[in-house]
Formats: structure tokens, sequence, C-alpha cells
């Protein structure tokens, strides 16, 4: 155990170093003296630490990786991948068991323009895909909402349902930092730019479809940080919240955004869905798989990673 006292010779480039520097190497406890040290810790984390902290001898045990994110917040890690001129960020999910997944996506895009990977923000759901992302140079946000040991969250069970409905958590988090966001799903191969492809310079919600006709797929859409987006956004949380998460996102975007497109209003966003010839679902994978005119294939309708890497291995879309 050590003091973490303050010392006026001693510069630290973080306050991870600085942690690092003083942990004990048996078991990452640090003794913190808030009141006489002269240390200056952010507000945050040092609120943080004095809640956690043993009242009678004030050990904390630190993970490392929950201080870097503590130090960072999702608003600096905007700023740090954004498209300043467009004010845009690429938004994506991954954790351990959906990391080969979510590599192959990322690889689709970098072979057509290593831009589209710089204005990507991984949202890490758990601790092994933020180490590794951060041990291959790769900016993203530690959410830390999963276990390492959590597999596949299988089709239909809650824990599909909460982690596709953390999307909308995400995506509204985003919009209301002031960022246009082009939200991904992993299981998705890119042919193009689609961000030259959208074709909609004042639509508010641009979003692929599942269906002719039918259901949206809110796994592939961008959305503006306009007000009328957000508001409809939040309407899709509370949609969630309120049904405790009774089933995927999808279901409860597409409840709030179909009525918009038949009834539109001066308050609803302007909405526009994408053609599915050219943002190819699953359900018409084989039809369209091979057109030029192709930017991306979802390889959605198939339940479960090893039959989507299947299919993406068989037609020669596994860059790994």
């Amino acid at each position: 155990m050590v003091d973490a006292k303050d010392n006026s010779n001693q510069m630290y480039s973080s306050i991870r170093d600085a942690l690092q520097h003083v942990a004990s190497t048996n078991g990452s406890l640090v003794k913190l003296g808030f009141v006489d040290t002269n240390q200056k810790y952010s507000s945050s984390l040092r609120d943080d630490l004095q809640r956690v902290a043993n009242a009678k001898e004030t050990h904390v045990k630190l993970d490392f990786v929950d201080a870097i994110r503590k130090e960072s917040s999702l608003r600096d890690s905007l700023q740090h991948v954004v498209n300043a001129k467009e004010n845009l960020v690429i938004l994506t999910f991954v954790d351990k068991a959906y990391f080969k997944m979510f590599w192959n996506m990322r690889l689709s895009l970098q072979k057509i323009n290593k831009h589209l990977t710089d204005i990507m923000l991984p949202i890490c759901r758990d601790e092994f895909s933020f180490r590794k992302l951060k041990s291959m140079d790769v900016r993203c946000y530690f959410a830390g909402t999963k276990s390492n040991k959590t597999g596949l969250a299988r089709y239909g069970t809650m824990q599909f349902n909460k982690e596709t409905n953390a999307k909308i958590h995400w995506l509204l988090q985003c919009l209301q930092l002031g960022y246009n966001t082009l939200l991904t799903d992993g299981d998705i191969v890119y042919k193009k730019d689609p961000l030259l492809h959208l074709n909609c310079s004042d639509c508010d919600i641009i979003i692929q479809e599942n269906i002719a006709k039918g259901e949206l797929n809110s796994g592939f859409m961008f959305v503006r940080n306009m007000n009328a987006s957000i508001r409809v956004f939040k309407k899709v949380a509370k949609l969630a919240t309120d049904a405790k998460f009774s089933t995927h996102d999808q279901v409860y975007v597409n409840r709030i955004l179909r009525p918009m497109l038949k009834r539109k209003t001066n308050r609803a966003p302007k909405i526009k869905v994408l053609d599915r010839t050219k943002f190819v679902t699953g359900q018409n994978f084989k039809k369209y798989w091979n057109r030029r005119s192709v930017v991306m294939i979802h390889n959605n309708f198939k339940i479960g990673l090893d039959p989507k890497i299947e299919r993406f291995k068989k037609y020669g879309m596994w860059y790994e």
C-alpha cells in the first residue's frame, strides 16, 4: 500500500499513470488523502473514488480500464473521431463475442476509405473489446455494460433485447451532444462509401428497409442532430423502457417511425427509406449481392454468429 501524496517534482501524463505509479502490485490498492493532499484530481474521478472508498481506511481497488473511462467522457471521445466539417460520427457496437464480425465490417470500410474508420466510434460493451481495440490503437469508448464471460446474446432473450435497445440510448447521446450520426450494426459489409449514397441533404432520418414497403431496419440509419429527430428517438427509448424491453429495438423504431411515413406533419422529421437493391438485407442477399450498384450488404435474416460468418465467407466478403 502506498500513500498518494503530492510530489511537485513528479509529473504524470494522466491520472491512469499516476495511479499505476502508486498502486500496490498485489492488489491495485491506493490510499488517498483527500483532505491533506494537494494532488489535483478531476472532480468526477475524485467523487467516484470517495463514494467507493472504505470509510475506515480509504482503500480503493481500482480497475484501470474503468479509470480510463472516467478520465474520458463520451463527448471527449466523439471530439477525437468526429468529422469536423460535417459534425459526423459513425457509431457502432462491439463485444468479445461479436469482435470478429465487427472487425470484418471495419475492414470493409477501410478498404473503401480509411477516413471512414477514422470517424468511427465503437462503443465497447465489455473490457475485452476495449483492451483489444486500445492495443490496436483504435479509438473507442468503454461502456462496460457486459462481462467478458457473457457470450453472444441469443435472439429473443432479454439480454438480446437490452443490448439492441442500448443502441438507441447511445444514438440519443450522440445527437444530444450535437453530432449527426450514422449508426451501423457489425454484421454489415460495405462495397461503397455509404455517406456518398444517402442522397438526401435535407432529410432528418435516412434508414434501411428490411422488407419491401414494410419493416424498417434500425441497424443502419443516418440521423441528423435536429430537434425533430431527437424527439422521435426519445419516444422510441421511452416506448422500450415502458415495455420493460420486452422485445428488440427494431420493433420500437418501427412503431414510432412507420406511422410518420404515412402521416406527415410540420413537427415530424423528414424520413427517407433507402433503396433495397443498393442497401441490401439478408432477405434479398442472393439476388443482389454481386450487383455493381450495391453500397452495403446487411447479413441479417440469419440467427447466430457462425451462419453469418459462413455466408460472408461463401460470397467472398470475409476479410480477416
